[in-house]
C-alpha cells in the first residue's frame, strides 16, 4: 500500500468523515504530505510510520478545524449515531492532532524553527 492510500485510511479513522467527504478529506491528505514531504532533508524508511502518522494528523486537524466552523448536524443510521460536536471542542482536538503531529515531526526534520538569540533591541 503506497503512503498516500495510508495517511488517507488513518485519517479516515481519526475523523470519522463520512463518504461524501471522503474527496475533502483526500485533498487534506494530500496537502499535509506536500507540505511535510518538503521539511524533510530526505525520505527515509526507518521514518514512514511517523510520517504517516502526523501527515494524518494534520489533515484530521484540517477536518476538525472545518467541522467546528461549519457546525455539524447530528444523525443517526441504524446502530451509529453522530452528535453535533461544538466548535471548541473541535479546536481544541485540532490543537491536540497538530502537537502530536509536531512531536512525531521533531526528529525527523532538520530546521528545530526560529529563534533570536542575544539580540539587542
Amino acid at each position: 500500500m503506497d503512503m498516500e492510500t495510508e495517511i488517507q485510511m488513518l485519517a479516515q479513522s481519526m475523523t470519522g468523515a463520512d463518504q461524501g467527504e471522503q474527496d475533502y478529506l483526500a485533498a487534506l491528505c494530500a496537502a499535509q504530505w506536500e507540505r511535510i514531504s518538503q521539511m524533510l532533508p530526505e525520505e527515509t524508511e526507518s521514518g514512514r510510520s511517523c510520517l504517516i502518522c502526523a501527515a494524518a494528523s494534520l489533515a484530521a486537524a484540517d477536518y476538525f478545524n472545518t467541522k467546528g466552523a461549519a457546525g455539524t448536524a447530528s444523525w443517526s443510521a441504524g446502530d451509529v449515531s453522530v452528535h453535533n460536536r461544538d466548535g471548541a471542542s473541535c479546536a481544541a482536538a485540532a490543537r491536540e492532532l497538530r502537537a502530536a503531529a509536531e512531536r512525531l515531526l521533531a526528529p525527523l526534520c532538520s530546521d528545530g524553527g526560529f529563534a533570536f538569540l542575544g539580540v539587542r533591541g
